[in-house]
């Protein structure tokens, strides 16, 4: 999964574009955002407006995946690109 870079102005979309790039039902995709997080491979992340950027979450509600966004770790990264 890949994701635009990060901003205020586009983060209402990057929150729907994995489930719209995969193509795939949302239980899915929260079955496998959840397994990557597990493993560590991505971070949860949410948007602070008062500050303007974002910070670390450990709470993931899969109910409402849309209200964050994820960022691959350096392991992520590195398994991704067969390391």
């Amino acid at each position: 999964l890949q994701c635009a870079q990060m901003t205020p102005q586009s983060r209402h979309y990057l929150k729907f574009e994995i489930v719209e790039e995969a193509e795939t039902p949302v239980p899915i995709v929260v079955d496998e955002l959840r397994t990557m997080i597990d493993r560590g491979l991505i971070q949860v992340m949410q948007f602070d407006e008062e500050k303007g950027d974002y910070f670390r979450t450990a709470i993931f509600d899969s109910d409402n995946m849309h209200q964050y966004y994820y960022l691959a770790t350096k392991d992520g990264l590195l398994k991704h690109n067969g390391f």
